[in-house]
């Protein structure tokens, strides 16, 4: 009887669910205001199917997304925001 041929990671030390899956589609928020809310996350993911938002109450959360591309699409969004509020951080400083 022949297999099903394994996935290249497996064996190579990868995830074997992450390669047959995808990642999972959970992106992690950090330096949020104190205060955030849900709402605020919610806001900010506009438009993504999200499954469920975690606040861990000092400053981080985690999002999980129903999909991969809407987690891609919120990776891009998370980072894009994250160069804006450096970029202007670094021309205040100057």
């Amino acid at each position: 009887m022949d297999g099903i041929p394994l996935p290249p990671s497996i064996g190579l030390g990868g995830d074997p669910l992450e390669s047959i899956l995808g990642p999972f589609p959970c992106v992690r928020l950090r330096n949020l205001p104190h205060e955030a809310t849900l709402e605020d996350v919610l806001l900010f993911f506009q438009g993504l199917v999200v499954l469920d938002v975690i606040l861990q109450g000092n400053g981080e959360a985690f999002v999980i997304f129903a999909n991969p591309m809407d987690y891609q699409m919120a990776l891009q969004r998370y980072e894009l925001i994250c160069c804006v509020l450096l970029h202007h951080a670094d021309v205040h400083e100057s």
